[in-house]
């Protein structure tokens, strides 16, 4: 019986640290991208908004990014950073994180450089 729940904890504890992995290596996957902005979104869930950025890279590749408010990078002005992009500028976009369709995850914007 020891066993048995010393095997659960440990399989539970190697979850959580697998967990605070990804999580942690998502903030610091840190890319940089030129696009010229193609359109701007407001998405909003119950109280949380998200600004959607939508782009294409100088080789035509479209490119969705988001804009959101993040702890980890101290990053808490978004809304006034989604004012400050303009349809059909270029920009020099930092982001961390990855884009995953099935989730529908974005790349975070967390440095904006107007072209």
């Amino acid at each position: 019986m020891f066993k048995r729940k010393l095997l659960i904890g440990i399989l539970i504890l190697a979850v959580m640290v697998g967990v605070v992995a990804v999580v942690s290596v998502n903030y610091y996957h840190e890319k940089n991208y030129t696009v010229t902005v193609t359109e701007k979104a407001v998405k909003n869930y119950e109280d949380r908004t998200t600004f959607l950025i939508f782009t294409k890279t100088e080789d035509g590749e479209i490119r969705t990014f988001m804009l959101k408010d993040n702890l980890w990078v101290l990053q808490f002005d978004s809304a006034d950073k989604y004012a400050q992009i303009h349809i059909g500028q270029t920009y020099n976009f930092t982001v961390i994180g990855w884009r995953i369709p099935f989730f529908s995850a974005y790349e975070n914007i967390i440095g904006i450089e107007e072209k």
